[in-house]
């Protein structure tokens, strides 16, 4: 399985719309939630870079790494979800 890197602009829902309760601290380990697209999850790993905290609320562009069984193509829209949806997102480019 290979994997494929993607830039995406993610917008991480506030509380008040149903998303996380607190924001989130790139303290050095990996953001792994899943990827939900065509009505299929698929896990994937979110790259912070130089963020040290995600806000809740506002919407990024960062690196996503996933496995080639996803299907994403520039300009698919896609869900971030841990237990509920916690964002969403859209791929903005296509990196391998």
């Amino acid at each position: 399985m290979k994997i494929k890197e993607y830039i995406a602009k993610i917008y991480f829902l506030k509380t008040s719309e149903g998303g996380r309760k607190s924001d989130i601290l790139n303290i050095g380990y990996s953001f792994r939630p899943l990827l939900h697209f065509n009505s299929n999850n698929y896990h994937v790993q979110i790259d912070f870079g130089e963020i040290k905290l995600i806000k809740l609320g506002a919407a990024y562009n960062l690196k996503l790494r996933v496995i080639d069984l996803c299907p994403l193509t520039k300009g698919s829209e896609f869900e971030l979800k841990e237990i509920d949806i916690i964002g969403t997102g859209e791929i903005l480019e296509i990196l391998s």
